[in-house]
């Protein structure tokens, strides 16, 4: 049976791992009589960055190298004699270097590259770097797939990312051995990169992507980054074929130190490596734009008309605005796999021929009050239902310093990567606070589809079923642990029986007359909580006549 504690520690996590709580806000006179109307966001009307906006990324200064250090670092990549691989031609000096006619081959397939150019090789102590590289008409011919690549430069490498390309160009696997050449450990970087007229042909995948591009601004630790439109042809078995297309998206903005120190490798793997280096109120971008975008088969249609997102910060609050267009989802006809085909059937017998979604959302963080909080939640499933939500928390902070706190108190001697247990999830939730939540669930013929599906799958009439649903929420008000449980179950049981009879909003709100622990009510029973102490209320809204 599901307890309150395993409910509220599940929907607690959950949230945090979002950076955001399920948690609410409404006035504390507000006890679920009024339903929860979130106001659906605009489109934003972002647009892509264009190129210009890049380019100062690739910009690197003049290096003044020796030939001495320049060929010390020549012979460390493998770039100073023919072996594995082998050119038409080298000239330059001092660091700068261009190479045509670039191949390298072996028993699994070839790689040639027109014209390579290196500017600024260089030592950094014994290890070999360079400044930029700029590699044209790249092709990689393999056992099962052929990629082209029109352009591809890369600005600013680490010396381990440098000897990492080279070393992945001269090899059997080509840019596929790139990830064995870098240990974890090791400082790893660059930065800009960017990708032009990328070209796959293979027995599963045919397609090419106009252009990836990626560009960090140092000094200020944000980033830039954007893709072109994506166009593929997937083969699967049975030679089912599939079509995606998308036309690209863009981040600008993106904060680089939230995660910076973030690392999966370590002793433990628990909240305080999670959340100990993350700043949980910088602003994570300046905008997000995802375009429009499609996959179908033979058997399914998927449509997506973009997602937007927007973040402003003014005197240590952040608003984020986040708007996710129509996305819509269509059987074609009944797949072949048993699991997607009872999926087809019961839409079918729901009655939706198309399945269309849309979201949008304002998240304030509020570093000055230690608050984070969400206005006008809102999921929206057109003839399905309409949920609305709003929600606030205090204490995160405190959490993150008592998640530090507790890891450097680990002294584990393994080596071995563990997820937090349940109890450390707990003690680091201690600090954070609700204020309030409030949900409400607007019925747009859900119920009346559902009851239909119930009623054909049981083989009873609607009017048994609804009376069996009260019978059992009865019963399981006197299964209550506690005068909370009891009084959840018995309000929420009351309210949803409604719902299902006659429709309308269902509202849930949590309103304790002061914030409450979120470990507190996870351990409710513990803590000998009762109803008035979280404030909660269920009640229904007729549906307007």
């Amino acid at each position: 049976m599901m307890t309150l504690r395993k409910f509220l520690l599940g929907t607690a996590a959950l949230a945090l791992a979002s950076t955001s709580l399920v948690l609410g806000a409404c006035a504390p006179k507000d006890k679920g009589e009024s339903a929860q109307i979130s106001a659906e966001a605009a489109p934003l009307g972002l647009s892509a960055p264009d190129e210009k906006v890049f380019a100062q990324y690739f910009n690197v200064a003049e290096r003044d190298v020796s030939e001495t250090e320049a060929n010390q670092a020549l012979k460390a990549l493998n770039l100073d004699a023919e072996g594995v691989m082998s050119w038409e031609s080298r000239k330059g000096q001092a660091g700068n270097y261009v190479y045509t006619d670039v191949t390298s081959k072996t028993d699994e397939g070839s790689l040639s590259i027109g014209t390579a150019e290196l500017f600024g090789v260089h030592m950094v102590d014994d290890e070999a770097s360079f400044d930029r590289a700029n590699f044209k008409d790249m092709v990689l011919q393999g056992e099962d797939v052929n990629l082209n690549i029109g352009a591809m430069s890369v600005a600013r490498p680490s010396p381990k990312m440098a000897q990492a390309i080279i070393s992945a160009l001269q090899s059997k696997d080509g840019l596929d051995d790139l990830e064995t050449k870098i240990d974890v450990d090791e400082t790893v970087s660059f930065g800009a990169i960017s990708i032009d007229d990328i070209n796959v042909s293979g027995d599963e995948a045919n397609g090419n992507i106009s252009h990836i591009v990626w560009g960090v601004d140092e000094e200020n630790r944000v980033a830039d980054g954007k893709i072109g439109k994506v166009d593929f042809t997937l083969t699967g078995q049975n030679n089912t074929t599939s079509k995606l297309v998308f036309e690209g998206g863009s981040a600008r903005g993106l904060n680089m130190n939230a995660y910076q120190d973030v690392s999966p490798t370590g002793p433990n793997l628990g909240l305080g490596q999670i959340l100990g280096q993350m700043n949980l109120y910088a602003k994570p971008y300046d905008n997000i734009v995802v375009g429009e975008g499609s996959f179908t088969n033979d058997f399914v249609k998927a449509t997506f008309e973009g997602f937007e997102g927007k973040a402003v910060e003014k005197g240590g609050v952040t608003t984020i605005t986040q708007v996710g267009k129509p996305f819509r989802f269509s059987f074609l006809k009944q797949p072949e796999g048993p699991r997607a085909a009872q999926g087809y059937d019961t839409l079918k017998r729901l009655g939706f021929d198309e399945i269309v979604l849309r979201s949008s959302q304002t998240q304030i963080l509020d570093q000055n009050n230690d608050t984070i909080a969400v206005q006008d939640g809102l999921i929206d499933m057109e003839d399905g239902f309409r949920l609305n939500y709003t929600y606030e928390a205090e204490g995160l902070s405190a959490m993150v310093e008592k998640a530090k706190l507790q890891q450097a108190n680990n002294n584990s001697d393994t080596d071995e990567v563990t997820a937090p247990t349940v109890e450390e999830t707990l003690n680091a939730l201690e600090p954070v606070k609700l204020r309030t939540m409030k949900m409400s669930l607007e019925d747009k013929s859900i119920v009346e589809r559902g009851l239909k599906l119930a009623s054909e799958m049981s083989g009873q009439s609607e009017g048994n079923l609804k009376k069996q649903l009260k019978l059992a929420i009865m019963a399981a008000t006197f299964m209550g642990k506690s005068d909370l449980e009891s009084e959840i179950i018995g309000q929420f049981g009351m309210a949803a029986t409604e719902f299902i009879e006659d429709g309308g909003t269902l509202t849930v709100s949590v309103n304790p007359p002061a914030p409450i622990s979120v470990k507190a009510l996870a351990e409710s029973r513990e803590n000998n909580l009762n109803p008035k102490d979280i404030g909660f209320s269920a009640s229904v809204t007729p549906p307007e006549e």
